[in-house]
């Protein structure tokens, strides 16, 4: 593959930035995408900026050659993205943030179950002709509480360009996140969710769910670190996808090191 890059301040207020890429596939050919962004500072305190690119994704392996669920016949996804951000720090600890996003896909890679009687729930990864389309708002207010704590609140809204629900992603998600560095080793973070108006293929309804998360960093040494994650603290039962479950309660425990 081949990528460039141009960066021109065209003001001191002003920046924009062109990105081409083009890759080559052994299966799929040449496949080009770009992507061109702006930023304006507004003022001291507030920016504006926005970007739009296209993209691409190849079918996966057990998508194009998996004994059952396999179509060789797949071909890529293109998509296109927009978005527009305004960030304002109205305070030295309050930070707001809106943002505006669009994104559309032609030639969608989807798995789409066998019709009825299909005991086994069997299925094929197919790929529609219709282009399908998402759009929405997202929301992010910061609070610095004091050196050590922060607080982040966040919300979405996703649609699709008729302003019904998108398959399988919440029309609302609301997240609330936590974090404190308690001393200089050990740092805390925690997160809520919460998941409302999803439905599934079919106009199938999925029921809401809250999702509790938490973090805990300690620092063994200079740039390795002692992780342990817990998420779905309260083992809650939900769907993403339709009659197929997800992870209870789930304990991680790792060590990473930076080189």
């Amino acid at each position: 593959g081949i990528f460039g890059e141009i960066i021109h301040q065209t003001s001191p207020q002003l920046n924009n930035t062109l990105a081409v890429r083009n890759d080559g596939h052994s299966a799929f050919g040449e496949q080009f995408s770009y992507r061109i962004s702006s930023a304006y500072k507004l003022n001291r305190n507030a920016n504006l900026k926005g970007s739009y690119g296209t993209g691409f994704r190849s079918p996966s392996l057990y998508e194009l050659y998996d004994s059952v669920n396999g179509n060789a016949t797949l071909k890529p996804e293109k998509s296109s993205n927009f978005d527009l951000e305004y960030t304002n720090n109205l305070s030295d600890n309050f930070r707001f943030t809106v943002a505006y996003f669009s994104n559309e896909t032609e030639d969608v890679i989807d798995w789409v179950m066998n019709p009825p009687p299909n005991p086994n729930f069997e299925g094929k990864y197919t790929q529609t002709s219709a282009k399908k389309k998402r759009e929405g708002i997202e929301i992010s207010n910061i609070y610095n509480m004091n050196k050590s704590t922060s607080i982040d609140f966040s919300y979405s809204y996703t649609a699709d360009d008729k302003g019904g629900k998108v398959i399988r992603v919440p029309r609302n998600q609301l997240g609330l996140n936590l974090g404190n560095q308690f001393n200089n080793k050990l740092y805390f973070n925690g997160s809520i969710k919460y998941n409302t108006d999803i439905i599934d293929s079919g106009n199938v309804k999925l029921d809401d769910y809250s999702l509790v998360n938490l973090l805990a960093k300690y620092e063994l040494y200079e740039n390795t670190n002692l992780k342990l994650r817990i998420e779905n603290i309260f083992n809650n039962s939900y769907q993403v996808i339709d009659k197929f479950g997800t992870s209870p309660r789930a304990f991680y425990l790792s060590i990473d090191n930076a080189f």
